[in-house]
């Protein structure tokens, strides 16, 4: 994939891909994405050693969704563990691109807060526990197991990471004037 003038920024910044999800899988070094500009989207990588050069990476930037018990909970259950985020606009996996003269801009992404714990009852006296929350990584590039990116002449400015919290405990059962522990 190929803008018509790779190394014109101008013409990188005018060639905009928005709103995608890029899935390269199983690729070698034969692969070459340049001279775009990849705006609010995803771009994942497994297995792929692809050439990436003069691309610009921008507004990538993702929440990951909290996962909420429905229906009829039974007391005491504990809040939702969250699952976490990662890479706001790259995310890989066993893989070893060559990203040259690429710019991140302005990406990032957002965790789930924990669900809170549910209050306890007779059949189950002390509350939940709060879910963890999501765990957050690499507001712009995430690199997983057996990655080894090589990175020349790219600039990363504005990337963030924003944290999540833990759920809070139910509180406990009260009976007889007595308060289990929540």
């Amino acid at each position: 994939i190929s803008g018509t003038k790779p190394e014109d920024e101008a013409t990188v910044r005018a060639t905009v891909f928005r709103d995608y999800i890029f899935k390269f899988a199983n690729l070698d070094k034969d692969t070459t994405l340049e001279g775009i500009t990849i705006s609010e989207c995803q771009m994942d990588l497994m297995n792929a050693d692809i050439f990436i050069r003069n691309c610009i990476f921008s507004d990538c930037r993702f929440t990951r969704t909290q996962r909420v018990h429905t229906g009829d909970v039974p007391a005491g259950t504990d809040g939702y563990h969250q699952i976490p985020i990662m890479g706001g606009a790259l995310e890989m996996y066993e893989s070893s691109p060559k990203i040259i003269s690429c710019i991140f801009e302005d990406n990032w992404v957002r965790g789930a807060d924990g669900e809170n714990g549910y209050e306890g009852a007779e059949s189950h006296p002390t509350g939940g526990d709060g879910g963890w929350p999501s765990g957050t990584y690499g507001g712009a590039v995430y690199c997983g197991m057996s990655s080894d990116p090589e990175f020349t002449s790219c600039t990363f400015t504005g990337n963030k990471v924003f944290a999540a919290n833990g759920g809070n405990g139910g509180d406990g059962w009260t009976h007889d004037g007595y308060d289990e522990d929540g």
